[in-house]
């Protein structure tokens, strides 16, 4: 038997089959009486299947052709004995085997996940691309984004502690509007449990505003059986089939059973021009960090919750609770103000493609949009650490943990100092030298923990278009003067007195973590310091958002924007 294969010059009347897909093969063999075809047109086959079998003259004993290659026939041209095979072109695969011929992927085989809700779906590199390029025009078509957001801390708080049936006839009265009772199903234990959520305040403004202007893939690091109860219940109590399980990545855990990151490519794995992601930790993103919009957690239950085995409200919700005081406490607004940018990107994202029928990046519009929010505002920033309360705050527990080592090397140290004394080993000097090695070390913890909060503060003003003026002779040519002061009478404020002659006005430091909480600069009266006029510890965020509110529609220019709360 003599096979022809890819290197085989086709006759002109069978060019269509001259590339690198088809195989054809020459089954004139000398001293053929018959040979049978036994597989069908079109029907899948792997390498060395059997796909024919003949008869020579004279012999008894039928012999086989194999197959070269997975594929299938295309044609058997009887006349001259031509078989065309072609080439699988291995484009989707179950776990690890092509879905049409049976293929077993190797190392070399480059395969994206694409779309799907676990890692058992895989596409050639060519198939995802030309999916991911229909999807994309069906996206512009209908001018809508693709948004992947994420559950926990994000548009919701879970409470950790499993209810009992009291508790949830206790939570069915005063609590009912509030706070949703979800049943979901335990994948251990394969029964359903009562969970308490707390949905963040103006999801269904959120989601009514953007339904027809993104797609929404639900991604988190929760279970499945999780997810799926919460998009049920959204679906059903927020807005109908607005998510969608279809449309759901939940945890992807690695060979270790650890959680892995998130990333735009088990969605998208080429296609990332048209994706913002919405999640409340971008240490999770790590390879999408262009495209995450951060926003800042959410949590309604207390931590202590998961010490104490009991239901806990922050702020003794359940004891202080009435209508009035739960809108003082239920403060968060950040929803309203991500509803805006999203809606802002999006708007001019479809401007620039309608204009230039190009796709402009949607990372570059949001960091566009963003700069706009202090637009080029210069700030100072004071921070004595001494007498800072951002230090004390940040550093009570390591401060305390600091004290314990100290006084347990002090205790070893002392030890050994008078053990050595008494052998006459060590004098006063060596102790000096020690004292001084104990206060370098804490002097250079304190000016990393500086460092890394001026950094923190930077990076959030440069994200907001703003510049932090870093050395202290330029302190004057800034239009605000940040510090973490509540009181400008205090003593060590007295470096910056001068900023009277220049009136520059002085904020405390909440101010940027406001902007960046809300993504607009909001007004700056009740941050301001003057000296008659001290900084409150405890901001009524109620009563900034409330000042703020119109405004954020307006520079956001949402006419179209429509409060569902």
């Amino acid at each position: 038997m003599q096979e022809t294969k890819d290197n085989i010059k086709p006759s002109n009347k069978d060019l269509k089959y001259s590339s690198d897909e088809f195989v054809k093969m020459d089954l004139n063999i000398s001293g053929m009486e018959k040979i049978k075809i036994i597989k069908k047109e079109g029907v899948p086959f792997k390498e060395d299947d059997v796909i024919a079998k003949y008869l020579l003259k004279g012999e008894k004993d039928i012999k086989f052709i194999k197959s070269p290659i997975y594929g299938w026939i295309v044609k058997y041209e009887e006349d001259d004995k031509t078989l065309i095979l072609e080439k699988c072109k291995h484009e989707m695969f179950y776990i690890h085997l092509c879905t049409k011929c049976g293929y077993k992927k190797t190392e070399n085989d480059e395969l994206k996940a694409y779309g799907f809700t676990n890692k058992e779906f895989f596409f050639s590199k060519e198939k995802a691309e030309s999916l991911e390029k229909t999807k994309v025009q069906d996206y512009l078509t209908s001018k809508k984004l693709i948004l992947l957001l994420d559950l926990d801390n994000t548009i919701l708080h879970c409470s950790s502690v499993s209810i009992s049936s009291e508790q949830i006839k206790f939570l069915d009265g005063k609590y009912s509007t509030y706070i949703s009772k979800i049943p979901i199903k335990n994948y251990v234990t394969n029964r359903y449990e009562t969970i308490l959520i707390k949905f963040r305040p103006f999801l269904r403004t959120f989601l009514k505003n953007i339904k027809n202007k993104f797609e929404i893939f639900v991604y988190t690091q929760a279970t499945k059986e999780y997810a799926t109860g919460v998009i049920q219940y959204v679906n059903t109590n927020f807005v109908k089939d607005i998510l969608s399980t279809t449309r759901m990545i939940p945890r992807i855990l690695d060979e270790n059973g650890i959680a892995e990151n998130k990333s735009i490519k088990n969605v998208f794995p080429t296609q990332e021009k048209m994706i913002l992601i919405i999640d409340d930790n971008m240490e999770v993103w790590k390879e999408s960090g262009n495209n995450f919009i951060g926003i800042y957690p959410y949590r309604f239950f207390s931590e202590r919750e998961k010490i104490t085995n009991k239901l806990i409200f922050i702020n003794n919700f359940e004891k202080n609770y009435t209508k009035d005081s739960f809108y003082k406490i239920e403060h968060d607004n950040v929803l309203f103000c991500i509803t805006n940018l999203l809606l802002n990107v999006h708007r001019k994202f479809f401007a620039f493609y309608e204009k230039n029928q190009i796709t402009k990046s949607i990372s570059r519009i949001t960091n566009d949009t963003l700069k706009l929010i202090l637009l080029r505002k210069k700030f100072y920033y004071y921070l004595n650490f001494d007498k800072s309360d951002l230090f004390i705050k940040k550093n009570k527990k390591k401060k305390e943990k600091d004290n314990d080592n100290n006084e347990n090397k002090k205790e070893i140290n002392d030890k050994e100092i008078n053990k050595e004394l008494d052998n006459n080993k060590i004098n006063e000097e060596k102790k000096e030298n020690n004292n001084e090695q104990i206060n370098k070390i804490n002097e250079d913890k304190n000016n990393e923990i500086k460092n890394n909060t001026k950094n923190l503060l930077k990076f959030k003003i440069q994200k907001l278009g703003g510049e932090l003026i870093e050395e202290e002779k330029d302190m004057f040519d800034a239009d605000y003067i940040l510090t973490d002061f509540y009181d400008l009478n205090d003593e060590t404020f007295k470096n910056i007195e001068n900023h009277k002659e220049k009136k520059i006005p002085i904020l405390h430091s909440h101010y940027i973590e406001i902007c960046s909480m809300y993504y607009y600069a909001v007004k700056t009266e009740d941050f301001l310091l003057t000296e008659q006029n001290n900084y409150l510890k405890f901001l009524d965020l109620n009563k900034v958002f409330e000042k703020n509110k119109v405004d954020i529609i307006k520079f956001y220019k949402n006419d179209e924007f429509v409060d569902e709360n």
